[in-house]
């Protein structure tokens, strides 16, 4: 048909809460591990339908990040998978975004991930509808976003459900 598939969303979220293999139950599987088997599959059917950018949410949106050591774990357990990631989506030349989610600190902490981790295949993605439900709002959180934004998810709400109304729709 001639389409072009630029972006698709992974519902896999980068892990907040990664464990080392040595504390894991040996009859369980790590998030880590889990997470990054569930990529593969996505990677692999992303670079089947040209796709060149998948948008990820991290794990962790609700935990205290004013606590340096939850933020501290939560930076190490994202990054442990998401540098795993990025290098895996670059073999097959695709981006990765991550999507913000309602929180402003989470934003906030999101985006320094991403300006430090400075990998190139790693950028953002607005979701409108996702900033206009917490207390960022769609146009303050794509300022902050800048030249990391890479894609966007343009979507609209009335400020109290994430209802996908098409933008101009809602508030």
């Amino acid at each position: 048909l001639g389409l072009t598939s630029w972006s698709a969303h992974s519902w896999q979220s980068i892990p907040g809460n990664h464990k080392p293999k040595a504390l894991v139950n040996e009859v369980n599987i790590s998030e880590l591990e889990k997470a990054l088997a569930e990529y593969d599959k996505f990677l692999h059917k992303s670079k089947l339908l040209g796709v060149k950018v998948i948008v990820v949410h991290c794990d962790g949106e609700k935990n205290n990040l004013e606590d340096t050591t939850v933020k501290q774990k939560r930076l190490d357990a994202n990054l442990a998978c998401l540098e795993l990631l990025a290098d895996k989506a670059a073999k097959i030349d695709v981006s990765v975004a991550i999507e913000n989610g309602t929180n402003w600190a989470d934003w906030q902490f999101i985006i320094e991930m991403v300006t430090n981790l400075q990998h190139p295949s790693v950028g953002l993605n607005i979701d409108t509808g996702h900033a206009n439900l917490g207390d960022m709002k769609p146009a303050r959180a794509i300022r902050a976003a800048g030249s990391l934004l890479i894609t966007t998810h343009l979507q609209d709400n009335y400020g109290k459900a994430d209802d996908h109304l098409p933008p101009g729709l809602g508030t």
